[in-house]
């Protein structure tokens, strides 16, 4: 298995190649396995999936809010990270897609991983996207979530009304 590197270092180091038989190699020497177990399959994709399809509102509640660009950026990204040893920024995810894709060694990295390796992960992130849709946004999931929220403000408020009530009770004794 080849060391860990930077994705901008490895980036440097490629564009230095000039032979594309040595760049294919060097591409190659960094491909660290042809294979993810299903969990961590299923791990990343819920990761892609709660980094790309939730907001947080301004008071703490987490909205659905489906962002696909970003969920198949992150796909992309995950798939480096996960079969090579190159090490993704995802505080820039956008950069590190871009220069990837730009120097099209995302192919060059693709194309080294099985082909059902790639279908079953992006099978997996398609059944983590509709167990999303169906658990939070199909009729049902909705009115649960709604009586969820419900509760919850009731509950602040009434605590609220409790606190007063308990506040001028007390001076209405004295």
């Amino acid at each position: 298995m080849a060391n860990t590197i930077y994705l901008k270092d490895f980036i440097d180091k490629f564009n230095d190649i000039e032979d594309d038989e040595k760049r294919n190699e060097y591409v190659a020497s960094f491909i660290k396995r042809n294979y993810v177990s299903y969990g961590e399959k299923v791990d990343s994709c819920h990761r892609i999936i709660n980094s790309s399809y939730y907001v947080n509102g301004e008071d703490q509640t987490v909205f659905l809010h489906i962002n696909s660009p970003a969920a198949f950026m992150l796909f992309c990204l995950e798939i480096v990270s996960q079969y090579t040893s190159i090490i993704v920024d995802y505080s820039n995810a956008v950069d590190s897609y871009d220069i990837l894709r730009k120097s099209s060694i995302i192919d060059m990295i693709f194309s080294f991983i099985p082909k059902y390796e790639l279908k079953e992960y992006d099978m997996v992130l398609d059944m983590v996207k509709g167990d999303v849709i169906q658990n939070e946004y199909e009729p049902h999931a909705y009115l649960r979530n709604l009586v969820d929220r419900f509760a919850r403000v009731s509950g602040v408020t009434l605590v609220g009304i409790q606190k007063f009530l308990e506040d001028n009770i007390e001076k209405l004794k004295e």
